[in-house]
């Protein structure tokens, strides 16, 4: 199994959309935005515009969210050379190898990987805790159902996240 990815602004912004959402801290803002938006709703049920204020500013909250994402992840594409090279990845029996340009070649078993994320047909292969790989399943030589089975079979179970 093989790839080669150059990374999109899309590709970018789901990795920094999971992680600004799927922890505690994202957790904690959806509550805080659901909770706003439920008593604007229940304060405009009463015919108190005072709802309409606090539905707009949920809205706002949420939608200025994403905007941030969003051109975080321009910016990152558009400035930083790591997201503007090309990166090769090689996978066989069981090791992992990835090279870039000007970077180097790196190997890695698959075993040692920290864990495994897909979300949104994206794979975010984590070497240690804080750094991961952005791979789209998109660019992979083999099928999505064939790059699945694959990481089952050389990753254990509890480190593997949206992968059937």
């Amino acid at each position: 199994m093989t790839a080669e990815v150059k990374l999109g602004e899309k590709d970018v912004f789901s990795f920094l959309f999971y992680h600004t959402y799927f922890n505690i801290r994202g957790l904690l803002f959806l509550i805080l935005e659901i909770g706003v938006l439920a008593m604007g709703i229940s304060y405009f049920a009463e015919r108190n515009w005072l709802g309409v204020s606090f539905a707009v500013i949920s809205v706002f909250l949420f939608v200025t969210l994403l905007l941030l994402v969003k051109r975080s992840a321009g910016k990152l594409v558009s400035e930083n050379p790591f997201y503007q090279r090309t990166t090769y990845f090689a996978f066989h029996e069981g090791t992992m190898q990835i090279s870039q340009e000007e970077a180097g070649t790196a190997s890695v078993e698959l075993s040692d990987l920290n864990r495994i994320i897909k979300f949104r047909k994206i794979y975010f292969l984590y070497i240690d805790a804080t750094r991961a790989n952005i791979l789209p399943v998109s660019a992979l030589s083999v099928s999505e159902a064939e790059a699945d089975a694959y990481f089952r079979k050389y990753i254990p179970k509890n480190r593997l996240r949206g992968i059937r």
